[in-house]
């Protein structure tokens, strides 16, 4: 009982990290489109 309760909150754990890095790596992207467009080299 208890493992299936562990492995389900693990995969909620992971699922939530992966979602957080996906976030994280789009809006790092956009923030250096934007600052490429403001500073043109």
């Amino acid at each position: 009982m208890t493992d299936k309760i562990d492995k389900e909150r693990r995969k909620q754990i992971l699922n939530d990290l992966r979602k957080n890095v996906r976030e994280e790596f789009f809006l790092n992207i956009v923030a250096s489109n934007l600052t490429s467009i403001f500073s043109p080299e």
